[in-house]
């Protein structure tokens, strides 16, 4: 059976800035956390966008720093608040998807896949789909 965890809008915002009230890279930690301590026998953790909350250098850095912490695989699907040059730049091993975005992955027998009505670099929802295998 396939275990995986999901994490949505992170938003970190660099040096510990507050979202609407709250310390994004400090909810990240605890999730990380309790990842590593009560769920660590799950196969991967999908992290969809926003993944940071302005696209900048420093913001990148602080959700890396955090996501090295992370004990499971993950995989990142960006968000409209993303920036895909600087999400290149702190993650140069993201693979591109099918679509040529830096998001989406196949695991077992999922695939999720960006679905986006806006501009090509920057994704707004994504689903999953069952993978190419699953489907012939």
């Amino acid at each position: 059976m396939l275990k995986f965890i999901h994490l949505t809008d992170c938003q970190v915002a660099s040096n510990g800035r507050a979202l609407e009230g709250h310390g994004a890279s400090a909810r990240l930690r605890a999730a990380i956390d309790s990842i590593n301590n009560d769920h660590h026998d799950a196969d991967f953790v999908v992290i969809t966008g926003d993944l940071t909350s302005h696209g900048d250098d420093a913001s990148y850095e602080d959700f890396a720093r955090e996501l090295r912490r992370l004990s499971v695989p993950s995989h990142l699907l960006l968000g409209n608040r993303d920036d895909v040059r600087t999400f290149r730049f702190h993650f140069p091993e993201a693979q591109r998807c099918d679509c040529g975005l830096y998001s989406g992955l196949e695991a077992n027998a999922f695939r999720a896949l960006p679905v986006s009505r806006y501009q090509p670099a920057r994704q707004h929802w994504w689903t999953l789909l069952p993978s190419a295998a699953q489907m012939a």
